[in-house]
């Protein structure tokens, strides 16, 4: 009655505080999120602020570049109104750019897990560009995948032994009754009721109470 469905969070996106995504919905490489804002399910774009509930854009054209801000005068707060790196000023490039609604149809083409890992490691995992999630407002959305070169089956993998175990757990007797192969396990996990109550935080504020009354410095 009311499928899932993915959400899609870009690279380099501020998110700030009680931050309510839906399912669905897509943010694009660069934006920034208010604190408290819902976001819904539909497209927000690059270099953009949003806010609100439900979250709508408030202004675009910007970029953030992670400096702490708290301690800044007037004087460098002016200085940094106008920043002309582009280090994250995104640009959507019809060649490269993931589409979501790409990689959802993808998934849903393929059969095994297997298949899916190669193809998130491939696109995802080892896609270093930029621009991957960049999107504008009237950009082509709905877009094939670009080509992807295969880098998962380059991946050289090998097969490890399984540990040890520091306990040897005895053979239980099926005689016993299930209560005397519980506290049998017990006691090999956690010691004996003895042990477990000398461990035991207030037992030992008490031993050291105990000492410390017989001695005259105590």
């Amino acid at each position: 009655l009311n499928p899932s469905k993915s959400i899609y969070l870009g690279d380099h996106i501020w998110v700030g505080q009680e931050v309510g995504f839906l399912k669905g919905c897509f943010i694009a490489s660069g934006s920034v999120i208010a604190a408290k804002s819902l976001v819904t399910a539909k497209k927000f774009y690059s270099n953009t602020i949003n806010a609100g509930n439900p979250c709508k854009q408030v202004k675009e054209g910007i970029f953030w570049s992670g400096e702490c801000v708290h301690s800044w005068d007037k004087v460098t707060t002016e200085h940094y109104e106008q920043n002309h790196k582009d280090d994250f000023k995104f640009t959507y490039q019809k060649d490269s750019f993931l589409s979501p609604y790409a990689i959802e149809q993808k998934l849903e083409s393929l059969q095994s897990a297997q298949e899916k890992l190669e193809f998130i490691y491939d696109s995802l995992y080892c896609n270093t560009n930029k621009n991957r999630f960049a999107y504008f407002e009237d950009c082509p959305f709905e877009i094939p995948l670009p080509l992807i070169p295969k880098q998962f089956e380059k991946l050289k993998f090998k097969t490890l032994k399984t540990p040890q175990s520091i306990f040897t757990f005895p053979i239980p007797n099926p005689k016993d009754s299930l209560q005397t192969r519980i506290k049998n396990l017990e006691s090999l996990l956690f010691g004996t009721a003895k042990d477990r109550i000398k461990n035991h935080l207030s037992y030992q504020l008490g031993q050291i109470l105990l000492k410390d009354s017989k001695s005259f410095f105590g």
